[in-house]
C-alpha cells in the first residue's frame, strides 16, 4: 500500500486496498511511452519552486505534528500567495505533466444546482477547469460565445475532466490548517464551494488542492476522498540517493516503486481519471463489492441467529423443552438477536480501532492477542470439532469480553457502558450457554466473508448493521421438523428461509428529507450555536437510527462551518477534529428518537456512538433522548382527568364507548410573566398538578445534560440522576396514562372494569388523586402502595409482551420529553415543542392477516386462498394447538389498536367526507404517523417523511391532504417509483414519495415544488429540472375539488393539460356527467371465499359439468358431463362453463345430510356430502358461512377474477391450476373465446341482486406504470364479480358501451394513470373528467355501440347486450369481429372519437400516446427504434454482454428495441379521423409540433431511420406486427 494516497471512504475500502496492492487490478495501470520522463519533469518543476513555498528544518529538531503532505523537517513559508502556488506549480503539473488544458477564472452560472443553492450575483469562478485536450477546450469556448461574459456552467463544462480550486500553499485543504495565523478562510468552507463547483458544473469528480495535498472529491460527498500527498512524494524523490545530483534530476535513479506511485498520482487525477473511465470503474466496482460484501454479511448475520437460537436451545443446562412453544421461541429470538449485535459491535469497535488492537507503536496490543473476537476464534481453531462440542471455554472468554467492554478494565480496555452489554437489561441472557461449536461456526460466520477473505467492518458504514437489523425484523423463529429432527428456523411471512431484502432508506433520500427540514431551521439560528444545538429533531420511528446519524452529519457540519467551538481546548480548525467535536454536541442535544422495539433502540444508540465515537469515549448519554414506546398509543395530560371510555348499557350487553366532548383543550396560553422566579401554582390541566414539579424537573435535566460525558462514571451518574429526576418523579402521572390508554387494550366493561374506572374510590380516581400530591416522599409513598394492584401489574406485564415490538408500551409524550412539552415555568405549551420531525415511519396496515400470521409456519400458506387456505390452517392448527391461541391475541391485538386510534380524539385528520361519504378502509401506519408528526411539531416547526404515494392519492388520506394543504405550508413533494426495486426490496411498481412540509397555514398564493413517477434520485442533486413542476392551492382544487388528490404530471405542460380538461369536463361521478353510475362490489374474495366451488368438489358432489364446444362446422355446441341419473333443469342458458347441482332425490337417495336455511327470509333447502356431516361440532364450521352446503337443481356459475378481465374483454385468460401466486392462467384465443374460471358461484345462495343488467367490470389491481391502467369490459348475464373486479352498474346498455369504450381509450388512461398507485378505487373513478353524456352527438352515440359490440361480445353471455345494438341481427358466434387486426382498427377507432370528444388537438393526443411506455415490448421492431429503460451505474456493469447502453446528461439508460405500432398506428387513425396531413419525418414533428424531442429528456423513445409515419405502420404491419395486442395473445390466434 502506498504511503502517499489514503481513501478516506470515497472508494470502498477493501476493494481499493486491491487496487493499489495490483497494478494490474482491475484493469492494468502503465504509464505512458514518455512516463518516466514525466515523473523528471515533475520532480524538476518541484526542485524549482520549492524554496518560494517551503522552509527546511534541522534534522534534529522536526515539527511533532507535521503538516499534511510535508516531511517533519519542512513547513509551508508564510503569506505565500495563492497565485504562485497555482500559476508555478499546480498548472504546470496539470498542463506539463498531466497535459490538460486549463481554463482559468472562467465566470459560470452554476446551472446544475438547485435553485435555492444559487447565488444571486452571477460571478461563481472555479480557479480551473480541466479539459482532455486543447479541442474539447477550444469547443467549449466557442459554444459559450466571445460576448457573452457568463457562460452556462453545465454546458461550457460538459466535455471537461474535472473542476479544481487551488488554495495556498500553506493552508490546509481538510487535514490542517494555518497554525500560525488568523485563517482567512475554514477548510470546511472550501470543501462546500469545490463541492459547490462539481454539481453545479454537473460533473461527477473534482480536486481541492494546496499544491502539497491533492484532494479527489465525488459530487455530493462533502467528507468522503481521497487525498495523494504530491509533495511528500516528490521530497522522499529527492532525498532518494541518486536522483538528485548536482541539482540535475537523474531519471534513470528512479525505481520501480516510483513508477508505481507516480502512476497512482497519474490514474487518479490524469487523463485515465475521468477520460479514460478508471475512477468509475474503481468507484461503481467498489459499490458493487461493497453491495456484496453486505448482502453476503446480512446473510450470514440470519444464519447466525438461527444457529445461536439452535444452540441455545440445545445446550442442556440452559433448560429448554424438547419442543417450545411459540411465546418462548419469540423470546428466544430477542436474545439471540442481542447475542448476534453484540458480537456485530465488537467486531466493528475492533476494526475502527475504538477497543486497543494495536499499541503506541502500532504493534499489535495484547488486547488483541488474547481477549479479541479474533484471538478467541483462533484459540478455537486449534481444536477438533468434537472437542468444541463439549467445550465452553471459548464462550466463557467471550462473556468475559462482554463485560469487559461494558465496566472496563484489563489489557486497557475502556469501558462503553451500553446498554447493550448490561447485565441487568438482559439477565435472562446472562444465564445461557452455548458450546463451542457454536461459538466458532458463529465468529467463522461474522469474521469471513468466506474460507479466506475477513469481513472488512472498519469500511462498512453503521447503515450496513441497521440494514441487516431491518432484514431480519419479520423473520420469526418457528419449531419444524426436518426429516426425523425438530429444528428452529427463521422465516419470513412467506415462510422462505433467507434473509430479507433491504427495506433501508436510500441515504439519498435520507439527506435530502433530513437537509430540506433541518438547515432551514439551522438558517434561523444565525451563527449562534447555543441556539442550534437548542433545536430538537424526532425520528418517532427511528429504527436503527439512519435518519437521526444523517441529522448528526448535517448539523455538525453547519456547526463546523459557522460558529466557533463552545468548550474550551477544543481546536477551532473548522477540519476533522472540530466536526468530531460538534457531532458528538449534537448527539446529546438535539437528537430524539423512539420506536416500539427496544432492540431498535439499543441498536440506534449504539450507531450513533459508533458514528461519533473517540477512542476510550464511552457511549454518550442517550438515555433521555432515545427511547422506547409505541408513538402512536398514548395519553394526553389534557385528556387524563377522566377514563376515555364510559360504560353503556346496549340491548348487546355493557359496551365501553367513547367518552362525548372529551376534546384536547388547544389554546392554552404561554405564561406572560418574564421573571425567572418560579411560580408556584397548579398547573393549568383538568386535574391538579403543580408547576413547581415540571418545572423543577426541568432545571434539574438541563444541569444533567451540561455534565461531561468524559468518563464511564459521568454517563452511569447521568443516567442515575436523570432517571430519579424524570422517571421516579414522573412515575404516577406515568402510571395515570397508561391506566387511560389499557382501558382500550386489557380492560372488559365487566363488574372489575367498571369498579376500576367509574368507582368514585376506585383505581384511576385514586391514581389521579396520587398525582395532585406536591410532596415527593408522599406521593413516591403512595405511588408504591398502588402498584400491588394487580391491574397495575397487568398492564405493567403488557408493557413488556411482544416478540420484536412492544405494541402496549404506551408513550406519554409529555412525561418522556418533558422539555419538549413544558415551558422552563412548569406551564405545559400551547403545542408540543419539537422543532423538526424526520423518519420513514412503518408502511404495514393495521390489518390481521392470516397470510402474514400463519405465513411463517408453513410456505403453502403464501400460495393457497379462500377454502384451500382455510383447510390449511385447520391442519397447522391441528399440529400445533398453541397457533388458535396466538391468532386470538393476534387479532384482538389488531381489534384494539384500531379501535383506540379511531377513538381516541388525537387523530382528527384520517377520515374525510368526499362527495356525501365518508372516507373508509384499512387503517395504515404512515397516516397515523405523518398526522402525529403534527402533533409533535411546534408552530413554525418543519417535518420530512417518506412514505407511500397513497397518501397523495388514496381516498382514504383525504383527511391528511386536507390538513397539509389548507393548514400546513407544503415545500416540496417528490413521489418515486421504485423501478428496479433501486429504493426498497420491495415490488418494483411500488410507489412512494418524500415531503416536507411546515406546521404553519400557508400564503394566499403559495406554491411548492413537485415532481412526479421519478426512477431514482437524480432531481435531488439538481437534475432533471424539466420534470419539476409548481403547484398551488388553486391548482390542486381545480383538479380534485373533493378529495385534493394529486395527479402525476411529468412536466408543466401535462400539469396545464390537466387542468384544461378537468376545467373543461366534469367528473364521473358528478350529476352533471349525466352517466349516473352506480359502483357495486358483487362478492369479497376472502370473506366470501366460503361460497366459492372449484370443480373437483363439484365433481365429487353430484354435479353436471355444461361446456360449450366447437366443432369442425364451425358451429357450437353444448356438452354435459355428469352423473347419468340426475335430473337438469329445463332451458339450459347458452354461455361459458357452469355447473349445476343434481336434483333432491338424488341427494337424499346417497344418504346427503338434508338441512334448512333460510336467504332473503325464505327456506332453502341444502345438502351435505356424507363425509363431511362430522365437522359439525368443528369451530371451523361457521353456520353462517357453511362451505359444504349444497342447493340442488341450481346452476353455479363463472366468477370473474381480475386475470379474466382486458380491455373490450370478460374472457381474456383461462384458469388451469394452482393457487394463490402458484395459479396458472393462458390467454384463450379469441377464436375460443369462453368464460372459464377458477371458481364458481350460486346466485341464489348469495342472496343478492347481482350480476345482471348492464355493467362494466374492471381490474382493481392495476398500476400508473403498468402497460394500461384502466382494463374494462361488458360483463355477462348471471355471472358474479370478486371484489377485484368491481362493477359500474348503469341503466342502459347504450350507456355501457359508450362508457367503456371512453374508459378504455388512451385518454381516459392517461388521466386516469396521473392518479393512481396500485388500486383502481371508486374514488379515482368517481374523479375521472369525462365527456358530457349529453354532448355526445346521437350518431356518434350509435357508432361507438358497434364497434364496442363488436369487440366486447364474444360469448354467448353477452347476446342480449349484443341483440340490444343490432335488435334486427341476433348474436351468434360470427357476431363478434374475430380478427386481430380489424379488432385493433376498431380500437383505434374508438380511440380516436375519445380523444375527439375530449376535445384534444392531434399535438396532445400524440403526447398523450407517449405516455404508455409498456406498449408493443414483444412486437417486432423497425430498424433504429428504441426504447430507453432507466439504469444505473450498476445495471451497466452487471448487463449482458449484447446489451446496448448510453449515458446522457440526465442518466444511465439502457437502450431496448421497441416497436411502436400501437402508437403510431392510433396516431395515424386520429390524424385521418381530423383530416391532419401525415409527417414523413415523425422525430422532427414531435419536436417541433409537440414540443418533445426524442433526443431530449422527456422522451423515452428514439425513432430510427423510417420517419414517414404511413410507411412506418405499412412496414410494421407486413413484419408481422399487430396494434394494441401483446404477440403472446397474437401467437395464440395464429
Amino acid at each position: 500500500m502506498s504511503k502517499y494516497i489514503n481513501n478516506d471512504a470515497l472508494f470502498d475500502g477493501s476493494y481499493f486496498r486491491r487496487v493499489i496492492a495490483d497494478p494490474g487490478f482491475p484493469r492494468q495501470r502503465e504509464l505512458p511511452a514518455d512516463g518516466r520522463q514525466k515523473l523528471q519533469k515533475l520532480l524538476e518543476i518541484w526542485h524549482d519552486i520549492r524554496p518560494r513555498l517551503v522552509q527546511d528544518l534541522k534534522d534534529s529538531d522536526p515539527l511533532s505534528i507535521s503538516f499534511a503532505g510535508l516531511p517533519p523537517t519542512v513547513k509551508p513559508l508564510k503569506h505565500t500567495a495563492e497565485a504562485v502556488v497555482e500559476n508555478d506549480f499546480i498548472i504546470p503539473v496539470l498542463e506539463d505533466i498531466l497535459n490538460y488544458s486549463c481554463d482559468k477564472q472562467k465566470t459560470l452560472l452554476l446551472d446544475g444546482l438547485p435553485e435555492k443553492e444559487k447565488k444571486k450575483k452571477k460571478n461563481d469562478r472555479p480557479d480551473i477547469i480541466l479539459f482532455r485536450d486543447k479541442k474539447a477546450h477550444n469547443s467549449a469556448v466557442k459554444k459559450a460565445g466571445k460576448k457573452s461574459g457568463t457562460a452556462l456552467s453545465t454546458s461550457f463544462c460538459r466535455d471537461a475532466d474535472f473542476i479544481l480550486d487551488a488554495k495556498k500553499f500553506e493552508k490546509g485543504i481538510g487535514s490542517d490548517e494555518d497554525r500560525d495565523q488568523t485563517r482567512d478562510t475554514s477548510a470546511a468552507a472550501d470543501i462546500e464551494q469545490i463541492d459547490r463547483y462539481i454539481r453545479g458544473c454537473g460533473k461527477k469528480w473534482g480536486i481541492l488542492t494546496n499544491g502539497r495535498c491533492w484532494r479527489l472529491m465525488r459530487a455530493g460527498k462533502k467528507q468522503e476522498h481521497l487525498r495523494f500527498d504530491l509533495v511528500m512524494f516528490l521530497e522522499d524523490l529527492l532525498n532518494q540517493e541518486g536522483v538528485l545530483v548536482r541539482g540535475r534530476i537523474n531519471e534513470k535513479s528512479f525505481t520501480n516503486e516510483n513508477l508505481e506511485d507516480f502512476a497512482l498520482f497519474y490514474y487518479f487525477f490524469g487523463h485515465p481519471a475521468v477520460g479514460g473511465g478508471y475512477l468509475d470503474i474503481i468507484y461503481n466496482e467498489g459499490e458493487a463489492n461493497n453491495r456484496r460484501v453486505s448482502d453476503i454479511l446480512r446473510d450470514n448475520a440470519y444464519k447466525s441467529v438461527q444457529m445461536i437460537a439452535q444452540g441455545f436451545w440445545q445446550y442442556k443446562g440452559n433448560g429448554f423443552p424438547e419442543k417450545p412453544p411459540q411465546n418462548q421461541l419469540d423470546n428466544l429470538r430477542e436474545l439471540s438477536l442481542t447475542f448476534l449485535y453484540r458480537l456485530l459491535f465488537l467486531l466493528k469497535a475492533e476494526a475502527q480501532k475504538l477497543l486497543p488492537m494495536q499499541t503506541a507503536q502500532g504493534a499489535e496490543s495484547l488486547y488483541a492477542k488474547a481477549a479479541s473476537t479474533k484471538a478467541i476464534f483462533f484459540y478455537l481453531q486449534k481444536f477438533s470439532s468434537e472437542d468444541l462440542k463439549n467445550m465452553t471455554e471459548g464462550f466463557n472468554r467471550l462473556k468475559r469480553l462482554f463485560e469487559l467492554v461494558n465496566s472496563g478494565g484489563d489489557y486497557e480496555v475502556p469501558a462503553y457502558d451500553g446498554g447493550l452489554f448490561d447485565t441487568e437489561t438482559h439477565a435472562e441472557l446472562e444465564q445461557l450457554r452455548l458450546n463451542d461449536h457454536v461459538v466458532y461456526e458463529i465468529l467463522n460466520k461474522l469474521i469471513y466473508l468466506d474460507e479466506s477473505e475477513p469481513v472488512p467492518y472498519a469500511d462498512l458504514d453503521v447503515r450496513d448493521f441497521g440494514d441487516i437489523y431491518e432484514g431480519l425484523l419479520e423473520q420469526r423463529l418457528i419449531l419444524e421438523k426436518q426429516g426425523q429432527e425438530w429444528t428452529l428456523s427463521l422465516k419470513n411471512k412467506k415462510g422462505e428461509r433467507k434473509a430479507s431484502g433491504s427495506y433501508f432508506t436510500p441515504d439519498s433520500l435520507v439527506d435530502h428529507i433530513v437537509r430540506e427540514t433541518i438547515t432551514p431551521l439551522m438558517e434561523k439560528c444565525k451563527r449562534d450555536p447555543n441556539k442550534i444545538l437548542s433545536l430538537k429533531i424526532l425520528d418517532p420511528a427511528m429504527g436503527s437510527g439512519h435518519f437521526l446519524v444523517k441529522v448528526v452529519d448535517i448539523m455538525a457540519w453547519h456547526l463546523t462551518l459557522n460558529c466557533a467551538p463552545i468548550d474550551k481546548g477544543v481546536p477551532n480548525d473548522n477540519g476533522p477534529n472540530e466536526y468530531a467535536y460538534w457531532k458528538r454536541k449534537v448527539v446529546e442535544s438535539s437528537i430524539y428518537g423512539v420506536d416500539v422495539n427496544p432492540m431498535a433502540v439499543e441498536l440506534a444508540k449504539v450507531a450513533l456512538w459508533l458514528h461519533t465515537a473517540s477512542l476510550c469515549k464511552p457511549l454518550s448519554f442517550l438515555d433521555h433522548h432515545l427511547k422506547c414506546g409505541n408513538s402512536l398509543v398514548g395519553a394526553d395530560l389534557r385528556h387524563a382527568a377522566r377514563p376515555g371510555l364510559e360504560s353503556r348499557e346496549l340491548n348487546s350487553g355493557t359496551v365501553w364507548q367513547p367518552v362525548e366532548n372529551q376534546e384536547i383543550q388547544e389554546d392554552i396560553p404561554a405564561p406572560k410573566t418574564k421573571k425567572k422566579k418560579r411560580q408556584n401554582k397548579q398547573l393549568d390541566l383538568p386535574f391538579p398538578i403543580n408547576t413547581e414539579l415540571f418545572s423543577g424537573i426541568l432545571e434539574s435535566v438541563s444541569a444533567i445534560l451540561k455534565r461531561p460525558s468524559s468518563t464511564p462514571a459521568d454517563i452511569k451518574s447521568k443516567h442515575r440522576d436523570y432517571f430519579q429526576t424524570v422517571n421516579f418523579q414522573l412515575e404516577s402521572q406515568r402510571l395515570l396514562c397508561d391506566l387511560w390508554c389499557a382501558q382500550w387494550f386489557l380492560s372488559q366493561p365487566d363488574k372489575k372494569g367498571i369498579s376500576i374506572y367509574e368507582s368514585p374510590n376506585g383505581l384511576y380516581t385514586r391514581l389521579k388523586k396520587i398525582c395532585g400530591l406536591t410532596d415527593d416522599a408522599a406521593r413516591a409513598e403512595a405511588v408504591e402502595k398502588i402498584k400491588s394492584h394487580w391491574f397495575i401489574k397487568k398492564v405493567e406485564t403488557a408493557r413488556k409482551q411482544g416478540y420484536g415490538p412492544r405494541p402496549m408500551r404506551f408513550f406519554h409524550w409529555q412525561i418522556e420529553f418533558p422539555e419538549a412539552a413544558f415551558t422552563e415555568h412548569g406551564e405545559l405549551k400551547p403545542d408540543f415543542g419539537f422543532d423538526a420531525v424526520v423518519g420513514n415511519p412503518p408502511w404495514d396496515k393495521i390489518k390481521s392477516a392470516k397470510r402474514d400470521f400463519y405465513g411463517a409456519f408453513n410456505e403453502e400458506v403464501a400460495d393457497s386462498q379462500g377454502t384451500s387456505l382455510n383447510a390449511l390452517i385447520s391442519e397447522m392448527e391441528k399440529e400445533n394447538p398453541t397457533l388458535i391461541t396466538e391468532w386470538e391475541e393476534y387479532e384482538k391485538m389488531t381489534v384494539n389498536m384500531t379501535t383506540f386510534l379511531t377513538q381516541c380524539n388525537f387523530y382528527k385528520h384520517q377520515t374525510a367526507v368526499v362527495d356525501g361519504r365518508k372516507t373508509g378502509g384499512d387503517p395504515d401506519l404512515f397516516r397515523y404517523f405523518t398526522e402525529r408528526a403534527g402533533h409533535f411539531t411546534c408552530e413554525g416547526g418543519r417535518v420530512g417523511l417518506v412514505v407511500p404515494c397513497t397518501l397523495w392519492q388514496g381516498q382514504g388520506c383525504t383527511g391528511l391532504r386536507r390538513f397539509l394543504f389548507e393548514k400546513c405550508t407544503i415545500s416540496s413533494i417528490y413521489t418515486f417509483e421504485n423501478y428496479r426495486k433501486w429504493a426498497f426490496g420491495i415490488h418494483s411498481s411500488f410507489k412512494f414519495t418524500a415531503f416536507t412540509f411546515i406546521k404553519q397555514p400557508p400564503s394566499e398564493n403559495h406554491s411548492f415544488k413537485a415532481a412526479f413517477m421519478l426512477r431514482d434520485s437524480q432531481i435531488l442533486e439538481g437534475l432533471l429540472k424539466e420534470r419539476i413542476v409548481m403547484l398551488s392551492a388553486y391548482y390542486i382544487k381545480a383538479v380534485s375539488p373533493s378529495s385534493l388528490a394529486l395527479i402525476d404530471n411529468k412536466s408543466d405542460g401535462e400539469a396545464r393539460f390537466m387542468k384544461k380538461i378537468h376545467q373543461d369536463y366534469p367528473v364521473l361521478g358528478s350529476k352533471e356527467s349525466g352517466w349516473n353510475p352506480v359502483y357495486i362490489r358483487e362478492l369479497d374474495m376472502t370473506n366470501d371465499s366460503w361460497r366459492f366451488k372449484t370443480r373437483e368438489w363439484m365433481k365429487d358432489r353430484g354435479f353436471t359439468q355444461v361446456l360449450p364446444k366447437h366443432q369442425p362446422d364451425g358451429t357450437w355446441s353444448q356438452e354435459k358431463n355428469g352423473p347419468y341419473t340426475a335430473i337438469l333443469p329445463n332451458n339450459l342458458p347458452k354461455g361459458g362453463e357452469y355447473w349445476i347441482s343434481a336434483d333432491p332425490d338424488w341427494y337424499k337417495q346417497r344418504g346427503y345430510i338434508e338441512k334448512q336455511t333460510q336467504i332473503n327470509n325464505e327456506n332453502k333447502t341444502f345438502f351435505i356430502y356424507p363425509d363431511e356431516a362430522d365437522l359439525e361440532n368443528s369451530r371451523k364450521i361457521d353456520s353462517q358461512k357453511d362451505y359444504r352446503r349444497i342447493f340442488p337443481s341450481e346452476i353455479y356459475t363463472a366468477l370473474y377474477e381480475g386475470r379474466m378481465i382486458n380491455i373490450f374483454d370478460h374472457s381474456q385468460k383461462r384458469y388451469l391450476r394452482g393457487e394463490g401466486r402458484k395459479a396458472i392462467w393462458e390467454d384463450i384465443p379469441i377464436s375460443e373465446k369462453m368464460l372459464q374460471p377458477r371458481v364458481f358461484v350460486c346466485k341464489m345462495e348469495t342472496g343478492k341482486d347481482a350480476g345482471g343488467g348492464p355493467r362494466i367490470g374492471f381490474c382493481d389491481i392495476t398500476g400508473a406504470t403498468n402497460e394500461r391502467s384502466i382494463l374494462a369490459s361488458v360483463l355477462g348475464q348471471g355471472s358474479l364479480a370478486g371484489h377485484k373486479v368491481p362493477c359500474l352498474k348503469i341503466d342502459s346498455y347504450e350507456k355501457t358501451f359508450i362508457l367503456t369504450s371512453i374508459m378504455c381509450s388512451f385518454c381516459s388512461d392517461m388521466l386516469m394513470r396521473m392518479r393512481i398507485s396500485t388500486n383502481l378505487t371508486l374514488n379515482f373513478l368517481s374523479n375521472l373528467a369525462i365527456p358530457r353524456y349529453s354532448d355526445i352527438p346521437q350518431k356518434t352515440k350509435l357508432e361507438i355501440c358497434r364497434l364496442a359490440a363488436k369487440l366486447n361480445c364474444t360469448t354467448p353471455e353477452l347476446s342480449e347486450a349484443w341483440n340490444t345494438v343490432f335488435p334486427d341481427n341476433p348474436w351468434t358466434y360470427e357476431s363478434a369481429e374475430r380478427d386481430l387486426w380489424k379488432r385493433a382498427e376498431i380500437r383505434a377507432r374508438l380511440d380516436a372519437i375519445a380523444a375527439d370528444l375530449y376535445g384534444l388537438t392531434v399535438e396532445e393526443y400524440a403526447q398523450i400516446l407517449t405516455g404508455f411506455p409498456l406498449l408493443d415490448r414483444d412486437q417486432p421492431t423497425l430498424p433504429g427504434d428504441f426504447f430507453l429503460t432507466e439504469g444505473s451505474e450498476k445495471s451497466k456493469e452487471n448487463g449482458r454482454e449484447n446489451e446496448n447502453w448510453i449515458e446522457t446528461g440526465w442518466g444511465i439508460f439502457e437502450l431496448k428495441p421497441r416497436s411502436f405500432i400501437t402508437r403510431d398506428f392510433a396516431l395515424k387513425t386520429y390524424m385521418e379521423y381530423k383530416n391532419y396531413a401525415k409527417p414523413q419525418k415523425l422525430d422532427e414533428w414531435y419536436k417541433d409540433k409537440v414540443n418533445l424531442d426524442p433526443e431530449g429528456s422527456l422522451s423515452r423513445f428514439r425513432i430510427g431511420k423510417i420517419k414517414d409515419l404511413i410507411e412506418r405502420v405499412e412496414i410494421a404491419k407486413n413484419n408481422g406486427a399487430v396494434p394494441y395486442y401483446q404477440l403472446s395473445i397474437i401467437n395464440c390466434d395464429l
